[in-house]
C-alpha cells in the first residue's frame, strides 16, 4: 500500500509538471526567478530578508558580501539571486557576477541572456536547511550596467511556500564603466570562517 502510494504521487508530479530542485535552480529560472514547484508565490518577502554591505555607489571590481537570513528563525530551504535593474522590473537582465560560497553555486544565464557572464547567479547547491547563506557579488569595470541596481532573491521555504524576487535592504548605483583590457575581478574565495556579518 505504501509503495502503492509514493508511485502515485511521483506519477501525479510528473503530470503535473512539478520539479524540485534541491541541487539548485536550472538556468530556466534565469528570467522569472520562478521555482517550478506547482504552487503560486508568497506575496512579500515573509520572514525572509536580503542584507549587503555595498556603498551607495559600488566601487567596480570589488567583491561585496551579502546574506539572506530569517527574521524570525525560519528555516530556508533554497535560494535563486540576481543583481537587476532596480528601475525597471520588466528589464529581466542580470548583471555582474557572483562567487560561490559554502551551500552555493553559480548559474550560467548566458542561454537566456546572450552577453552575460556565466557567474550571473547565485543558488543553493544542497538542501540548506538553515536560517541564512552567504555570497559575494561583483561588478566587473568593463560591463556596462543600469544606473541604479538591486539584489534580489527568490527564497524556498518549503516546496509550496516560497518567495520570489526579495529586494534587498537598499539599492546601489553601479558607477562608470572603465575600459579595460584585462579581467581584474577577484577570484579568491573567501575562507568560510569569515562568511558571518
Amino acid at each position: 500500500m505504501l509503495y502503492a502510494t509514493s508511485a502515485l504521487i511521483a506519477a501525479c508530479a510528473v503530470l503535473t509538471g512539478i520539479e524540485a530542485f534541491p541541487y539548485g535552480a536550472p538556468a530556466g529560472a534565469c528570467s522569472s526567478m520562478m521555482p517550478n514547484h506547482g504552487a503560486a508565490a508568497q506575496p512579500g518577502a515573509g520572514p525572509f530578508q536580503v542584507t549587503h554591505n555595498m556603498p551607495a555607489t559600488l566601487v567596480r571590481d570589488v567583491q561585496y558580501h551579502f546574506t539572506v537570513s530569517s527574521t524570525d528563525g525560519t528555516e530556508l530551504r533554497g535560494i535563486f539571486c540576481q543583481v537587476r535593474n532596480a528601475n525597471d522590473s520588466a528589464d529581466t537582465r542580470p548583471y555582474g557576477m557572483f562567487m560561490a560560497t559554502t551551500l552555493t553555486k553559480t548559474v550560467d544565464c548566458s542561454a537566456t541572456f546572450p552577453g552575460v557572464g556565466v557567474y550571473s547567479a547565485l543558488t543553493h547547491s544542497s538542501q540548506i536547511n538553515a536560517a541564512n547563506v552567504s555570497g559575494y557579488f561583483i561588478l566587473p569595470a568593463a560591463e556596462q550596467a543600469p544606473e541604479l541596481l538591486n539584489l534580489f532573491c527568490t527564497v524556498v521555504q518549503t516546496r509550496p511556500t516560497f518567495y520570489v524576487r526579495i529586494p534587498s535592504n537598499s539599492a546601489f548605483y553601479s558607477g562608470a564603466a572603465v575600459a579595460t583590457t584585462q579581467a581584474t575581478a577577484a577570484t579568491t574565495a573567501i575562507p568560510v570562517r569569515n562568511l558571518l556579518l
